[in-house]
């Protein structure tokens, strides 16, 4: 427990000197980059940022903000191939190799689905409305019959639920990075989306880490659980207020919609 509380101690303190360090970092880019001194002679001038604002100010008015809100919330969930689900699977005396092999397939399934991608991006916003839901209904359903409704299941339901969810998750990245550059037409403001999208997704992998110092305590993994199905579902709710409400506000020729 000790090593665990300890590793997870300079993880944390890492990841949020990455984060202050990478906003430093692009704040100072923006001030260099005035739009006289652009090279994007194409895009529309009526999405650039005076350069006096601050990276956040410029993220937050974006017509894609909340659009990434919805797409960063469910990074705070811990049903994924990371350390608390390990932590969780190792508690229940789960072989090494299985660990392994779950992983991996975590890994093999991010690179399927980039292969879905392409021909699913045509409308990557309707695209992405439907793999948010997909994943949060997939990850509710295994959460609850493994971890409330049948607790004696085999692990691997839960851990196959997990792995399944990623298809989604995955579909929903690539829809998600393609609508923001079809609705955003500066590419100075296309840097500070991307970086602010960094930032906060860093934040919320952030809590991944900090989860585990309540899963040194098994008992606790089911609110977890809990806790990372409402984060996946306020972020679909979120994502989908922006695509009924927001999105047609600033629907443009080139979008692909």
């Amino acid at each position: 427990q000790l090593a665990i509380i300890l590793s997870m101690s300079i993880i944390g303190f890492l990841g949020i000197i990455e984060v202050l360090f990478m906003g430093i970092l692009y704040d100072n880019f923006n001030e260099l980059d005035s739009p006289t001194n652009s090279t994007s002679t194409n895009r529309s001038s009526s999405s650039s940022a005076p350069p006096q604002e601050s990276t956040w100010s410029t993220f937050f008015k974006q017509p894609t903000f909340l659009a990434s809100l919805g797409h960063i919330l469910p990074r705070m969930s811990s049903l994924i191939p990371g350390i608390v689900v390990v932590t969780f699977a190792i508690s229940k005396k789960t072989p090494i190799i299985q660990i392994s092999a779950f992983i991996s397939f975590g890994a093999i399934i991010g690179y399927i689905s980039s292969l879905f991608s392409s021909s699913l991006l045509v409308k990557p916003d309707r695209t992405a409305l439907i793999s948010s839901w997909a994943q949060c209904i997939i990850l509710a359903v295994g959460s609850l019959i493994s971890l409330f409704f049948l607790p004696n299941l085999s692990i691997w339901f839960l851990l196959s639920t997990i792995l399944i969810a990623r298809i989604p998750a995955w579909i929903f990245d690539f829809a998600h990075s393609e609508l923001v550059h079809d609705q955003i037409f500066a590419d100075p403001i296309l840097n500070i989306v991307a970086i602010s999208n960094y930032r906060l997704s860093t934040l919320m992998v952030l809590f991944n880490f900090f989860w585990a110092f309540i899963t040194v305590n098994t008992e606790n993994f089911r609110w977890l659980a809990i806790v990372s199905v409402l984060s996946t579902f306020i972020g679909s709710s979120i994502y989908t207020y922006w695509y009924t409400y927001i999105r047609p506000q600033y629907t443009n020729t080139n979008a692909s919609l």
